[in-house]
């Protein structure tokens, strides 16, 4: 079994989701929700999230999908639509922890970095930081295994 693969079987189940936007401009987003991965084929994995936040004194939900592509020495990152958000290096087997991957891209003139860090197993936190002339936002979110006792 590939890294990336080995990574993808070691964060698969149900998590609690906890995650925090801020703008710098607006007081911080807070949301709460639940994620899962899953298997979804060969190499590939379902990650999908649900959450809810309150802004200016109303409820809204939220979602996304992604899908995890196990390569040989490379995890890639999709959208539900199959476009190519993030492909991160492994250059060293997923067992040894803190296991951190980063990915930098531009677009357009925006600078994204992403961290993915899974601190332990059913522990695995992520932080985006977008920058850029109209763009300056951190999103940090922590994903804890239902059925951990962490």
């Amino acid at each position: 079994m590939n890294f990336a693969a080995q990574l993808c079987k070691q964060i698969t189940g149900k998590y609690n989701l906890s995650r925090r936007i801020e703008t710098g401009s607006e007081p911080p987003i807070l949301i709460q929700g639940t994620a899962s991965f899953r298997p979804g084929g060969k190499n590939t994995w379902l990650y999908e999230e649900q959450g809810s936040y309150s802004a200016r004194g109303k409820i809204y939900q939220c979602q996304q999908k992604r899908l995890f592509i196990a390569h040989k020495r490379r995890l890639e990152i999709r959208k539900s639509n199959g476009e190519s958000l993030h492909e991160f290096a492994l250059n060293e087997s997923p067992t040894i922890f803190p296991y951190q991957l980063e990915h930098v891209h531009l677009c357009v003139k925006d600078s994204y970095r992403i961290s993915l860090i899974l601190l332990k197993p059913g522990l695995l936190s992520t932080l985006y930081q977008v920058l850029g002339p109209k763009k300056d936002y951190l999103i940090e979110s922590e994903l804890k295994l239902q059925s951990s006792a962490l």
